[in-house]
């Protein structure tokens, strides 16, 4: 497999207007659709284990860090994005998997960003963000409890993609009311939200 680069064009959003006085008001303040799930997992009065506090920390230091690398994007600023979402995706595996293993990825998750800052090649990042949610669904895609939550959680995961890489071709379609990479949020946002609620159902939290 090739070198997977991060292309310069992929700071280039194409919806750039204020919002509340807020340059790239839209993709900046749309985080607030990221950080609610943080905010809800908390109100859950069964929340006691650490892992679950760990979980909810590093969901709203994803809206934090994308927030500020969307207030003026550049690698340097999406490193820190990229940084948070790879560490929440370990903590996530952290409820299926030993602990030293969930430490281990997390540790690796860490080294994938800083691997491809220093070498422009997200291959490790990729195989990371797409191994992790794969296993987290193999383990529990039978499970009676959380069957109903498969299908749009993976739908939420995946549509969120699509919406990133189609960023333009939203903004168009919608007659500039929202791009891609604005709705993007609130799919991620979704799939948190998901995310959340079959850790409930399996009584993890």
């Amino acid at each position: 497999m090739d070198k997977v680069p991060l292309p310069p064009s992929y700071h280039k959003f194409v919806d750039k207007r204020q919002l509340l006085g807020v340059n790239n008001g839209y993709n900046v303040l749309s985080n607030l659709a990221v950080f609610a799930p943080a905010f809800y997992l908390l109100q859950k009065r069964n929340v006691k284990n650490i892992k679950s506090k760990l979980l909810a920390f590093h969901i709203t230091l994803i809206a934090i860090t994308s927030t500020y690398y969307h207030m003026l994007p550049s690698n340097g600023r999406v490193f820190w994005d990229m940084l948070s979402i790879a560490t929440t995706h370990a903590i996530l595996l952290s409820y299926f998997v030993e602990d030293k293993v969930a430490i281990t990825i997390y540790g690796l998750g860490i080294i994938s960003v800083i691997y491809w800052y220093s070498y422009n090649d997200l291959r490790p990042y990729i195989v990371l963000l797409t191994g992790i949610p794969v296993y987290i669904i193999s383990q529990i895609y039978d499970d009676e409890r959380v069957k109903e939550y498969i299908g749009p959680i993976i739908f939420s995961s995946v549509f969120a993609r699509y919406l990133e890489y189609n960023d333009a071709n939203v903004y168009r379609i919608t007659n500039k009311v929202i791009s891609g990479h604005t709705a993007k949020h609130f799919s991620a946002g979704m799939a948190l939200y998901l995310a959340i609620e079959i850790l409930d159902k399996l009584g993890k939290l």
